[in-house]
This record gives structure tokens, C-alpha cells and sequence, in this order.
């Protein structure tokens, strides 16, 4: 599990595979396809590259450590244990995911909550 930080390095959800996480890990709260960050009711709800969660302009939502081209990452504010994640729930097939928009080096005007949600 790797932890996603906000913009100012607090862990706001764990990634582990293509499943974004709830902080406690209780829940797969989106799924990774294609690139594309997508709901439980395949939504679109943004992307996945260069390790950062972006928004459907580009701009950086979230990130994990190790992220390549983007805003200037903040220092960690919080080294928290990796939770067991509990098995996801099984998705459908989700639609082809768009073509991404350039990347920025933006930090969204999104919060992790309006994001996710």
C-alpha cells in the first residue's frame, strides 16, 4: 500500500494496486483503468500518471511518493502505517476512459473530498 498525500503532505487515502483506499483502508473508494480514476458507479473521475491523482484539467489533486512532473510536492506531514486493505468490490467494466488532458504543474482548486466524491 502507498500512501496519497494532499497538497500539503497529509496521507488522504492508500493506493494499492489499481484501488484507491479509504485512510483506514476499509474501503476501495475509486479504481485506476486505463489511466482514468474511476467511481464504483464508473464515473469519471479524473486520472493517474507521473504519480499524481489529476483533476479532469490536469491539475494535481493528490499524490504519491516518488511523483514525477507536477506542482512542487510539500514535505510528508505523516509517516502512518499501511492498514490490510480489505478486498475490493468487484467492479464492471468500466467505459473506455477519454483521452487525459496535458498535464499541469497546477495544484487543483479541488479538494480531496469534492474529488472523490
Amino acid at each position: 500500500m502507498d500512501a496519497v498525500f494532499d497538497r500539503h503532505g497529509q496521507t488522504i487515502a492508500w493506493l494499492h494496486r489499481d484501488f484507491i483506499y479509504n485512510l483506514n483502508g476499509t474501503q476501495a473508494l475509486a479504481f485506476i483503468y486505463g489511466g482514468a480514476v474511476f467511481n464504483y458507479s464508473n464515473t469519471l473521475l479524473g486520472f493517474f500518471n507521473d504519480g499524481f491523482v489529476r483533476d479532469g484539467d490536469g491539475n494535481s489533486v493528490a499524490f504519491v511518493s516518488g511523483a514525477g512532473f507536477g506542482p512542487q510536492q510539500p514535505a510528508i506531514q505523516d509517516h502512518l502505517i499501511p492498514p490490510i486493505p480489505r478486498i475490493p468490490l468487484t467492479r464492471s467494466m468500466p467505459p473506455l476512459p477519454p483521452i487525459p488532458p496535458l498535464s499541469t504543474w497546477y495544484w487543483s482548486m479541488l479538494t480531496w473530498e469534492q474529488f472523490i466524491n
